[in-house]
């Protein structure tokens, strides 16, 4: 079964932002930039877990498509917030 959770692509990147967020020197920015990539691979995991339930079925279902949405916005928020730290300290 494929995961996106476990893909090469994802890992490489969850990796990257692990790197970013550990040289994060400000607490707080820190652990915002922390508690959205947990929210990242949270909402992963359940696109996952809903695209085991839609094998068979010929639609994706609304919450499917709703946390695909979310995964976006969390992975844009999460960049956001490392490149505004990034120039912060630059």
């Amino acid at each position: 079964m494929l995961s996106l959770l476990k893909s090469e692509r994802f890992q490489k990147e969850y990796a990257d932002f692990q790197t970013k967020i550990s040289a994060i020197t400000n607490e707080s920015v820190k652990r915002e930039a922390t508690g959205l990539l947990n929210l990242l691979v949270n909402e992963i995991r359940t696109l996952d877990n809903g695209h085991i339930e839609v094998i068979g079925s010929a639609a994706l279902s609304s919450g499917v498509v709703d946390t695909r949405n979310r995964i976006g916005e969390v992975r844009n928020k999460l960049i956001q917030k490392l490149e505004a730290w990034e120039r912060s300290i630059n």
